[in-house]
Order: structure tokens, then sequence, then C-alpha cells
């Protein structure tokens, strides 16, 4: 395979880019496309290592849009947005996708990993048009011809379908291959199948534990997240996620199956957050953390902490007095030049107290004991929007819980809270991340698309 050259490897990205955007800007399954996907799907092999499902048309109207055919049509905010795109070439790739003039198919796509490689297939409505989409800086691209497979650099064409590999020059023989798949050998014979072609969402999809797109690139955090996953989890083998945009909000849903696509086992005693102790934290913050750790919990933690050493020793000593729910309310100064500030409770069995509260001494923070309780503060009281009240209702039924508001959330996006949960589910554990806005009258895809163009 020759070397990229600079330009054609600017292209590529600029197309992987366009891509992306696709998949953030126009992302829904609609169950009337299911022969479509279905379709998609038998050219994806079954071992991938990552796929995700979306259809255009679904996601450009939760975005405000009208569709027309291959044509998106945009709400002034995004018109404006798109006016604005500095780099020509991004603009000229965007202008044409809504135009309908990229000879894409808005219908369904599908994202997924071979081995370190990241594809993206779907459908074209006019090959001629895709072909000009292609073109880079004005240049049009010269297409290839192998064993009945169009290509050029990033891109390839069989038929009505296309394929974009995000990064690097395209193999006509890889596609080749995948295009010819038996059944059973494609993703559409897996367990996973049905929850794509299945159903309404956003965005849907899976990743295996074992995929180097799990740790960015970096074997050792992959390890390090694998090792996570399996002392968690009994037989982690894949992490389900999907993604919804309401009118108000965004959320994601992520679960760990294990080598069957069911449930994955969770290894942990299951300890809920209490309401209570959440209630009487103090004082008011821009983020809270709160986390269900009775008994049973914390001996099981103590004794995988046991096994490491000295350093383990310490933290299971430190933690052995814990019984119940640990919450806290806190911000940070938002130039990082003074301590975190924080209002806490600490549920405890009320005796041997001092690993403890010798820990909570070492990092300057005040603390009382009132009964069973530690009540915990730092030299400065936390401010925010965030209260003890509020916050015991979004960590309810959770077995952890972290809320971030105000000033704690990072700028450039148009949220004005952050919450995660963690919550027994069929056996397991799920996630779930709410994102809020604080405009309502103006759906969330839409805010977030404008303010990332």
């Amino acid at each position: 395979m020759n070397r990229i050259s600079p330009v054609a490897k600017a292209a590529a990205s600029r197309l992987a880019l366009m891509a992306l955007i696709l998949t953030v800007v126009l992302a829904g399954c609609k169950k009337d496309s299911k022969a479509d996907l279905d379709d998609l799907l038998k050219t994806v092999p079954a071992e991938a290592g990552m796929v995700a499902a979306y259809n255009l048309a679904d996601i450009a109207e939760k975005a405000g849009c009208k569709v027309d055919g291959d044509k998106i049509d945009l709400p002034a905010e995004l018109t404006q947005a798109v006016a604005s795109i500095k780099d020509p070439e991004t603009k000229r790739r965007v202008q044409a996708l809504l135009g309908g003039e990229a000879g894409m198919a808005l219908t369904d796509q599908v994202v997924f990993a071979s081995g370190y490689h990241v594809y993206i297939t779907g459908l074209l409505s006019d090959p001629a048009k895709f072909e000009a989409f292609l073109s880079a800086d004005g240049k049009p691209v010269s297409m290839k011809e192998k064993d009945g497979v169009r290509f050029s650099r990033d891109a390839a064409v069989i038929g009505n379908q296309f394929w974009l590999l995000t990064e690097g020059e395209i193999d006509p023989l890889d596609v080749k291959s995948m295009s010819e798949l038996a059944e059973n050998k494609s993703f559409l014979s897996t367990g996973f199948a049905q929850r794509l072609t299945d159903g309404d969402y956003t965005l849907r999809g899976m990743i295996a534990t074992s995929s180097p797109l799990l740790g960015g690139g970096s074997f050792s955090k992959q390890a390090s997240q694998m090792m996570v996953l399996q002392t968690l989890f009994s037989d982690a083998a894949y992490i389900d996620f999907s993604v919804e945009f309401r009118k108000d909000k965004a959320e994601l849903v992520a679960s760990v199956l294990n080598s069957k696509f069911k449930a994955a086992g969770y290894n942990f005693p299951v300890a809920k957050v209490k309401s209570d102790i959440v209630k009487s934290v103090a004082g008011s913050g821009s983020f809270g953390f709160a986390v269900g750790a009775d008994g049973k919990f914390v001996e099981k933690v103590k004794a995988m902490l046991s096994q490491l050493g000295a350093m383990g020793q310490l933290y299971a000593n430190t933690i052995s007095s814990i019984d119940g729910t640990v919450a806290f309310i806190g911000d940070r100064d938002p130039a990082g030049e003074a301590d975190m500030k924080l209002s806490g409770v600490i549920k405890t069995t009320g005796v041997n107290l001092n690993a403890l509260t010798s820990t909570l001494d070492m990092f300057s923070l005040n603390w009382r004991k009132e009964a069973d309780r530690l009540i915990v503060s730092s030299a400065s009281a936390p401010s925010g929007t965030l209260t003890g009240e509020a916050f015991a209702k979004e960590a309810d039924g959770c077995i952890l819980c972290v809320a971030f508001s105000g000033k704690s959330l990072p700028a450039g996006y148009p949220f004005r809270e952050v919450v995660v949960r963690l919550k027994p589910s069929d056996g397991g554990v799920a996630l779930k991340a709410t994102a809020s806005v604080a405009d309502t009258d103006t759906p969330v895809l839409l805010q977030i698309i404008k303010d990332r163009l």
C-alpha cells in the first residue's frame, strides 16, 4: 500500500470530519428502514470490535431540520453556523451534504471497527454525485476499479453502497471481502443485531471490551479498563450503549454485556444511596457525589484492596468504618487557584474511626461526629445552585450518582446540568447520563450542533 500524500491525508481527514458531523448532526433507527439496516449489517464482520447504527433523516428532524428527499433544510440558527465555517473545503462538504449533492441516501448508516480500522458504511442515492463529493480542494477524484470495487484514498463503492475509512487508505480487497460475507460470518448473525434493527433510538451500538478503541489506542489504558470491568462484572465482553435526544436533554444509557450479549453479572453487593443522608448535606455547590457503601460492599472492597500490598491495606483500613451512604457537595475555583470546597456526610459504624478521620485531617477537612455520621466540611463553604435536597432527588435509587452544574461544567456546551447515575438493571448495572439545557424551547441537538460548528 502506498504512503498517503499530505494533500490526500488532509482530504481524508476532512472527509472523516464530515462523516463524524453526519454521525452527530444526522443520527435514530426507524422501524420502516429495517431492510436497509439488515443489508448494511450483512457487510459488517461478526467479530467487529465496535458497531453503531443511526438514521440520518431521523436525527436531522430531531435537530429541528426539515428533510425533503436527499436535502436537509436547516433552521436559521444552523444556517448561520454553517455560513461561519472558516475552512472552505469543510464548508463545501457540509453544504454539499445538506443540499443533497453528496449522493448519500438519508437513511441508515453504520459505523464499525475491524481491528484498528474504523469504517462508515451506508447507501447512495447517486454514486456519481458521491464521487464528485469526494473531490479535494476543487480537484476531481480519480476513482480506480478492482474486482468490482470503485475506490480512491479513503472511500470505496460497490453498487449503491459506500464505505469510508476514517483514517488511512482503504483497501478494496477488504471491502470486497466484507461485501461477500456469508450471513453466519456477518454481524447480522450475532446476538446483538436485533437490538440495532428493532426499537426507536437516535444512536445505538456496542463496543467489545477487547477492542483497542476502548483504550483510545493506548494499550496500558485498555488493559487498565479491562481489569476494572473484569473486576466489577462477570464475563464482561461488551459495552452496550444508546443515545437519545429529547426536546430539552440528551441521554446516554450504557451497560456491560457478557459473551452471550446478556447483562453481565455485577460482582459486588448492591448498596443504594440513601436519600435522607444526601438531603442532610449542608449548603450548596456546583457538583455532587454520592455512593452507597454498606457493610457488605465495604467488606468486598476491603478484601480486594488487601491483596494490593501495604498501600492497599492502608486504603482498606481507611474505609473499614464506612457503613452506608457517602455524599458530598462541592465546588472548585474556576481558575483552579483554590482548593476544592466541600460539604459532606459519611455514614459509619460509629466506632473505630481513627483511620478515616486521620485521612480527613490529611486533606485539611474539618469533621465532627453526630451519632453514626461524620459531618465533613472544608475551611471555606462551597457555593452554587445544587442543594442536598435537589441532589437527593437525582441520586434516589442509585448505586452511585455524580451531578455537575454551573461553573463545574466545561465551557462551549449549552448544558445547565449533567447527571451520571449507576443503577441496578437486569442482574447487572446500567449507567445513565443526562445532559439538560437551559433553553427548553430549542431542540437540544440543535443547540449542541450550533455550539460545535
